[in-house]
């Protein structure tokens, strides 16, 4: 069995781009959570938020969204270090962000 810092022995770029690419979707999500919680409550309770502060709001939500697509694509189209092939997208329409075995090669993540 292998430990946790041997398994990215072979790898350890490829797989810290990964694991980087995936934190910056995961903080894409999460800040565009926070900021319809924002909205929300500025919506509900206008006198807790100064008046300009959904304007700002609505921008920074425009541009999480952006990088959010960017961060998707970006993740969708990573290459496998092993095969080369994109390890979470299959084709034009199935991709599982979630899975941990390329679905080309078959590789484990983090595996050498």
């Amino acid at each position: 069995m292998m430990v946790w810092g041997e398994q990215m022995a072979e790898y350890p770029r490829e797989w810290a781009q990964c694991r980087s690419l995936t934190k910056q979707l995961v903080a894409s999500y999460v800040v565009a959570f926070s900021i319809v919680f924002l909205m929300s409550l500025l919506a509900n309770f206008p006198s807790l938020l100064p008046v300009h502060f959904s304007g700002i709001l609505i921008i920074l939500f425009l541009l999480n969204l952006v990088f959010g697509i960017i961060a998707t694509h970006r993740l969708a189209t990573w290459p496998c270090p092993k095969c080369g092939a994109r390890f979470f997208k299959r084709d034009l329409y199935h991709r599982n962000f979630f899975t941990r075995i390329c679905v080309h090669c078959g590789v484990t993540k983090y595996e050498r």
